[in-house]
């Protein structure tokens, strides 16, 4: 807690890939919480083989993006992501290829759009994404979940079982549903 980083990862900044070696790093049962980084992932910044389990993320500021977590190529399951803020696009998570299982995503807040989670090219499952805010005004801003931004098929997430709800100023989600990419989930107004 309380650390900070002019750049990247205020708490964590690290890939599991090193040198053509393919470790995976393990956070489990931890709590990340009160940092800040200067452009993105105010708390964490973590690409390829990550594996993030029964975590709590909170209270993390990015001057950029990324309030509470970058992760490329990895897995969180079980986790709460909240009051996290970006200066930017993404207060909660911003997931690239990677899957995001089982999590609360809540209270978030963003200078722009996706204050909850943007999710590019990756799997959401039995995910809450509730009560998140972002203060930018456009299209596709989705204050809750923002898919892909591509017109390719193959860069939308999978949004599936999940409940996406009271998030505010840009409506719940953007680039996903037109895209039919959202599946038994509970979407408001959607």
């Amino acid at each position: 807690t309380h650390n900070h980083a002019n750049g990247y990862g205020g708490a964590l900044y690290g890939s599991g890939y090193h040198y053509g070696s393919n470790d995976t790093i393990f956070l489990i049962n931890c709590t990340i919480s009160y940092n800040s980084a200067g452009q993105h992932g105010g708390g964490v910044y973590l690409s390829q083989n990550i594996s993030i389990q029964n975590c709590v993320i909170t209270h993390n500021t990015a001057g950029n993006g990324n309030g509470g977590l970058r992760l490329s190529e990895g897995i969180i399951t079980h986790s709460t992501i909240t009051h996290n803020t970006a200066g930017t696009t993404c207060g909660g998570i911003s997931s690239d290829r990677s899957k995001v299982y089982n999590c609360l995503i809540a209270h978030n807040t963003s200078g722009s759009s996706a204050s909850g989670i943007l999710a590019d090219r990756s799997d959401v499952f039995g995910c809450t994404i509730v009560n998140n805010a972002s203060s930018g005004t456009g299209a596709n801003l989705g204050a809750g979940l923002v898919g892909t931004t591509s017109t390719s098929a193959s860069y939308l997430p999978n949004v599936v079982n999940c409940i996406i709800w009271e998030n505010r100023n840009n409506g719940e989600i953007a680039n996903v549903l037109n895209n039919t990419a959202c599946h038994h989930s509970a979407v408001e107004g959607g």
